[in-house]
């Protein structure tokens, strides 16, 4: 999932409002890990949320299989 505010609207608390009910939600659901991938330029961003850089030092990798086109 993609969390995007655009940039006419950043800065008026709409993305920290967005994460921290998101936040929330999978705490209720009883998720307690959630994992960013995020661009370095927005780690302040989510510091004061409570994220912090992994400490195994990870960066994250991501598979995907490509779906082969049906005949």
């Amino acid at each position: 999932m993609d969390v995007v505010v655009d940039s006419s609207f950043q800065g008026m608390g709409l993305g920290k409002a967005v994460m921290e009910r998101l936040i929330d939600k999978l705490l209720q659901k009883g998720i307690c890990y959630i994992a960013l991938y995020l661009e370095p330029c927005v780690l302040r961003f989510y510091r004061p949320l409570g994220f912090v850089a992994d400490p195994d030092g990870i960066r994250g990798m991501v598979y995907s299989r490509k779906q082969r086109k049906k005949k």
